[in-house]
């Protein structure tokens, strides 16, 4: 039985612009590794497929337990996406690094990395790199940085259009404020829950409804949810991805 569950929409959006990779024995055996990235603007859907495979390949040059290595490994993907003038837009980056008895999540923007967990209750992983987060919206003001709209906006207005989150690959325009710095946490153990979920930030939309079901449920169970939750939020105004890995079939393996 796989491990993993996917799902996909674009919503009324004109193109899908959401890229993830699972990859299995991506280092070494019994490892497993899962990447999403949420791309925006113009170009979104190429930063976000090559930001998902210079991730993806880069990392088993890598150690994933070594901050400094997957914070150089991120920035080189951001230098990447941006030494071409020409593209328009960048994505977020969420990763997840699984062994038997360790793990490592690493990201930049705001698409969420969340373990349910059990009496329906779930976890953040990631850092939420937004104005929600009060120690972005300080790290921007103080670079001068505004915010109308929802939006990011250059000091002086030199961008035509902002951005609503602080860090991300790609996004030259809004340099130097938006960073390709990721957050990166070491989760030593297993994890404990019955279920990861990494998805781009219009599943967000139905969390509460969502993730608090996926505990204590079946695998089946579990992917039905997933299904049916990002069907809703695709309904709504973006594109909306969500990987699911049964922790429990994961674990069962090693």
């Amino acid at each position: 039985m796989a491990i993993f569950h996917s799902c996909s929409f674009i919503g009324i959006r004109s193109e899908q612009q959401d890229r993830f990779v699972v990859l299995e024995n991506a280092i070494m055996s019994g490892d497993l590794l899962v990447i999403l990235c949420d791309g925006h603007n113009v170009d979104g859907a190429w930063c976000a497929e090559q930001a998902c495979n210079l991730l993806a390949s880069g990392i088993s040059q890598r150690n994933p337990f070594v901050q400094e290595d997957i914070v150089q490994l991120f920035c080189e993907v951001d230098e990447f996406i941006c030494k071409d003038k020409k593209i328009k837009g960048g994505t977020t980056a969420t990763m997840l690094y699984i062994m038997p008895e360790r793990a490592m999540v690493a990201n930049v923007g705001d698409s969420p990395a969340l373990l349910t967990g059990i009496r329906d209750r779930y976890t953040f992983l990631h850092t939420d790199h937004s104005m929600e987060n009060p120690s972005e919206l300080k790290r921007m003001e103080d670079l001068g940085y505004t915010v109308s709209r929802s939006y990011f906006q250059q000091p002086n207005r030199k961008a035509p259009k902002g951005l609503n989150i602080s860090r991300a690959l790609g996004d030259a325009h809004m340099k130097p404020g938006v960073i390709a710095t990721p957050d990166v946490a070491i989760i030593e153990g297993r994890l404990r829950g019955a279920a990861l979920v990494i998805a781009s930030d219009g599943i967000l939309l139905c969390r509460t409804q969502l993730m608090g079901c996926l505990a204590g449920r079946s695998t089946f169970a579990r992917r039905a949810l997933v299904s049916e939750g990002i069907i809703g939020a695709a309904c709504l105004h973006d594109n909306s991805t969500a990987v699911m890995v049964d922790l429990k079939g994961y674990y069962a393996r090693q």
